[in-house]
């Protein structure tokens, strides 16, 4: 069996207005007609992730597509040039996502089967709370408890991008949106705070230590992520966990991070930093620390699936980042679609992934460059 075709479909879910949110689905054909599926997923970079795929094309077109880690290896050796993360490492997520879909076809077993069995049968998932005011920010919290989950994040922080801090107002206002959200849902419930990275080493403690009575689950990328001593520095300080990951690649780009004990949640991204097989060896790695994933996950329903297949089969799953706010036609473009119930998703016993991708839904919700050109 060998792979004769590699595809992309740049589908915009348009979640974000003025700004491309694409989900680049990745299609590999073998030459017994066995196909696979994944989903390589970054923004902005939608066009670039494409053609990655492409270039990663004549890499494996004639390979074995059994060989997984050969071609993780090939494919990650053989354009080195490019650098060693961003949009390279991009598509090859969604590959290797495929691959492993293939792999499981072929062998006939679900790819948390082939990932080592289950740990378990069901996957924790938290989503999303907006609002601009302490009230607003609380009901939209008690919206998404009101579904079932037992664990809401959002952003509460106003800050001044070029000096990384915030003004003592601002401070004050994002500490009354965590005050209010805690008392809407109660102290059953896990709040979750993301930083987004917008904060220098000191502002971050100053924030964080006002943070601490509310007991949150996690601080997420409470600095930028580019500044490992920094991220320990404020870990050192606070008596929070802290949470990053989603724009770090690969294995080698975790290993500092756990080595300085500045993380106590990792979050990569399944579609970002090596898809399935580069995940299972963070995840190993983190194991050896004692920190458990929480993936970053603001993707689309391919690799939605890719997550739940990985954590079924890692001693270390925490919780699962989950979208509720995906347009209706998102439940027909990959199918049979992911529901959570209370707050859980059951792992699907399907061989491979167990997703299908309906290429007629796909091409009708292509990326258009003109929705986003300036006027």
């Amino acid at each position: 069996m060998k792979i004769i075709n590699v595809d992309a479909y740049i589908v915009d879910s348009k979640l974000s207005p003025g700004i491309s949110r694409c989900w680049v689905f990745v299609e590999i054909t073998t030459s017994e007609g066995t196909t696979g599926i994944g989903e390589a997923c970054n923004w902005p970079g939608d066009l670039t992730i494409e053609a990655g795929v492409h270039e990663l094309k004549r890499i494996l077109i004639g390979q074995d597509p059994m060989n997984v880690e050969k071609l993780w290896a090939n494919m990650y050796r053989r354009t080195s040039p490019h650098g060693l993360s961003g949009v390279i490492t991009t598509s090859i997520s969604g590959i290797d996502q495929a691959l492993w879909d293939i792999r499981g076809k072929v062998l006939g077993a679900p790819v948390w089967q082939l990932l080592g069995g289950e740990c378990r049968r069901k996957i924790r998932v938290y989503s999303h709370a907006h609002g601009a005011t302490p009230d607003d920010l609380a009901k939209s919290a008690l919206k998404v408890i009101s579904e079932g989950y037992t664990a809401v994040k959002f952003d509460p922080f106003n800050v001044d991008p070029y000096t990384h801090s915030s003004s003592l107002t601002d401070i004050r206002l994002a500490i009354e949106k965590v005050k209010a959200v805690r008392e809407a849902v109660g102290w059953d419930v896990e709040v979750l705070i993301e930083g987004h990275g917008k904060f220098n080493a000191h502002t971050a403690i100053k924030v964080g230590k006002k943070l601490e009575k509310y007991e949150p689950y996690f601080f997420e990328e409470p600095v930028p992520p580019e500044n490992v001593d920094a991220m320990a520095k404020v870990a050192q300080h606070l008596d929070i966990p802290i949470a990053t990951g989603e724009r770090i690649y690969t294995k080698f780009g975790f290993r500092t991070l756990l080595e300085k004990e500045a993380v106590d949640i990792l979050q990569p991204d399944i579609a970002r930093t090596g898809g399935i097989t580069e995940l299972k060896k963070i995840a190993a790695m983190a194991e050896a620390y004692y920190v458990p994933l929480a993936p970053h996950n603001p993707n689309g329903p391919l690799a939605n699936y890719a997550n739940i297949h990985l954590l079924a089969a890692i001693p270390n799953c925490a919780i699962l980042e989950w979208v509720r706010n995906n347009p209706p036609w998102a439940y027909e473009v990959v199918t049979p679609p992911l529901v959570p119930k209370d707050g859980f998703i059951e792992i699907p016993d399907r061989p491979g992934l167990g997703a299908r991708l309906n290429k007629k839904v796909a091409e009708s919700h292509l990326f258009d460059e003109k929705r986003y050109l300036p006027n």
